[in-house]
């Protein structure tokens, strides 16, 4: 059985939400502490969350009781040798990727809850230390592996040569990195990568990126405070115009867990470094751009090749170019 060690976040939305789905849970127990996932999926049992580390420490015994987790840990560095891999669970404050450095160093393989990070450098350095140190690292949005995501992703060729489209997401809190990566990664994920400028003309209560790629097309992603919980992608081309709404929260958690628990397994991460960290690069840009009065920021850094931009799908096409990691100026 692999063993898994939940790191941070026990009582935050995803430390219970992966807790249940990956152990189960004590349905009258969460229901009497009115817990707010209760999802009914899990996963096969061949994994198991068996140690849990939270600040806090009574919400890490709270979560451990309903889930079955028999290791409440007084450090989050105690899980180091008793567990094949560490989930490093977004807790809401932008910084639970700090805890992540001696873990890396330890050689683990490790997955960081999004986002990875805010900065496209220490993104960077967490990849080139995992690759010093043997240690495997991913990390990713959920809604990259929602099923309505992936089908779409898989039959883009549908819409013909790609113009233009959109994703939108809601926003929660003054950040556009934190809730914005959803709406982000599942464009990325369709389209392709990298991404090669962006300019934001939001406001903090809802930001209007345009995101051009390397091939040319230029695509919105947008974020809002006062809109309903969604999760969309809008796609328009010379072939069919396609939509699709992630709305099977239950569903594209649980795929995600599937994905760790292989990644854990293998070794191997569903989603390539230089992908999360164009990302993360982009986001970072759209809040650069934002504080500048909307000009446009270029995404400078990383190598990337034709299987990674689908430049083929794009109206205005080109060769394969250097695109960095980074921001511009930064």
């Amino acid at each position: 059985m692999l063993k898994i060690g939940l790191i941070g976040g026990a009582k935050k939305w995803h430390g219970m939400t992966f807790s249940e789905i990956i152990n189960g849970y004590d349905h009258e127990q969460a229901a009497k502490k009115q817990w707010p996932p209760q999802y009914n999926t899990v996963l096969d049992g061949s994994a198991r969350i068996t140690d849990i580390w939270d600040p806090v420490r009574t919400e890490a015994e709270e979560v451990a009781e309903i889930c079955g987790i028999p290791n409440v840990r007084n450090n989050f560095l105690d899980v180091i040798g008793k567990v094949d891999g560490v989930i490093i669970t977004d807790d809401c404050s932008m910084t639970h990727q700090k805890k992540a450095l001696p873990f890396i160093k330890a050689g683990l393989r490790i997955f960081i809850d999004k986002p990875i990070s805010s900065s496209p450098g220490e993104a960077t350095e967490f990849f080139r230390l995992a690759e010093r140190y043997g240690a495997k690292l991913f990390s990713s949005s959920a809604l990259r592996f929602a099923d309505e995501v992936t089908a779409l992703r898989n039959g883009r060729r549908q819409c013909g040569i790609l113009a233009t489209g959109s994703a939108i997401c809601r926003k929660y809190g003054e950040s556009f990195t934190f809730y914005g990566i959803h709406a982000m990664e599942m464009l990325c994920s369709i389209v392709g990568m990298p991404i090669a400028a962006v300019a934001n003309t939001g406001t903090i209560e809802g930001d209007i990126v345009t995101v051009e790629f390397t091939g040319g097309a230029r695509f919105t992603v947008s974020a809002f405070q006062e809109i309903s919980d969604t999760f969309q992608v809008n796609l328009f081309g010379s072939g069919e115009a396609r939509t699709v709404t992630a709305d099977n929260s239950e569903g594209f958690y649980f795929n995600l867990l599937n994905e760790i628990v292989k990644f854990f397994l293998t070794g191997k991460s569903p989603v390539d470094a230089g992908e999360t960290i164009n990302i993360i690069a982009t986001l970072a840009a759209a809040e650069k751009s934002a504080a500048n009065g909307g000009k446009f920021v270029k995404i400078q850094g990383a190598e990337c090749d034709e299987r990674s931009t689908h430049n083929s799908y794009f109206r205005e096409k080109s060769n394969p170019r250097t695109v960095l990691c980074g921001i511009s100026g930064e």
